[in-house]
């Protein structure tokens, strides 16, 4: 399997996405099966000619000739999805960064989501578009025609007090509750939660759950070793160890140490797998 991890070169589009990859699965290479784990982006992908089966927290893509261009979006897990991938497949995997898929929708995101990975078609010219990107074998003419699709399709989104939310939630030198994130914001509880609910497709609580978790993540990954959990747990957010193994279990269905013996980093800084 080849991953091919990239961020925007356009400056505007580095606002609202945090990067994508295009994966090549090719015949005659065995099955590839993986775990990724919950994070707060807005995940869009797309694939040609490929079966797509979503089971109980597990994807399966499988090569079929006779699909379309098919694609989905996912915004709102908070336990480990394991992906298989059997045969030739051909993907592209954008990251949105938290609220940056907004500034691109007709319609709010939850309108896009559900419980599982759901198809995303939100305009007549995008699956065309997202073929003819994969059907490309020049990369860097396949990154422009991706860069220049969403560009075209920027639009004005009111954020209105969200921003300043997520920056309290990410705030843990004070340790905002989420009463105090909704009063500051001048807002009540509840219209915090549906305003996350339909822009982030989670709930505050969640969003500052993960972000917690994948700054450990990035915390690991800058390390480049894990001798030493206490350590990382003290460069970490997390309370205490207990809080810290609770949630590592809760969102990569193992424990951290666990975890860090086998987790791949080295794809591109988004992209944390757990090859199985």
């Amino acid at each position: 399997m080849i991953i091919e991890y990239y961020k925007p070169k356009n400056p505007i589009l580095q606002k609202y996405i945090e990067g994508y990859y295009f994966l090549t699965n090719t015949n005659g290479e065995s099955d590839n099966s993986y775990l990724t784990f919950p994070n707060n982006y807005s995940i869009v992908s797309v694939t040609n000619r490929c079966g797509f089966k979503f089971l109980r927290g597990k994807v399966i893509l499988t090569e079929d000739s006779k699909q379309n261009c098919f694609s989905t979006i996912i915004s709102n897990y908070t336990k480990p999805i394991h992906v298989e991938c059997k045969g030739n497949i051909r993907e592209l995997t954008t990251y949105f960064k938290p609220l940056g898929i907004n500034n691109f929708l007709n319609r709010k995101l939850k309108d896009y989501l559900d419980d599982s990975f759901k198809t995303f078609d939100p305009y007549d010219d995008y699956l065309p578009t997202m073929q003819l990107v994969l059907e490309t074998t020049e990369i860097e003419k396949a990154k422009d025609i991706v860069e220049n699709y969403w560009i075209s399709k920027l639009t004005s989104f009111e954020s209105g007090f969200l921003y300043k939310a997520i920056d309290l939630l990410e705030d843990y030198e004070m340790e905002h509750t989420i009463q105090q994130v909704a009063d500051k914001c001048l807002t009540s509880r509840q219209n915090l939660f549906k305003m996350f609910t339909s822009h982030l497709g989670k709930t505050p609580s969640d969003y500052k759950k993960i972000h917690r978790f994948r700054n450990t993540l990035n915390q690991f990954q800058n390390k480049k070793n894990i001798k030493n959990l206490s350590s990382l747990l003290i460069d970490s957010t997390f309370y205490d160890q207990s809080h810290f193994i609770k949630d590592f279990k809760s969102f990569t269905g193992m424990a951290p140490k666990d975890l860090f013996k086998n987790i791949d980093c080295n794809k591109g800084e988004d992209i944390k797998w757990l090859w199985i």
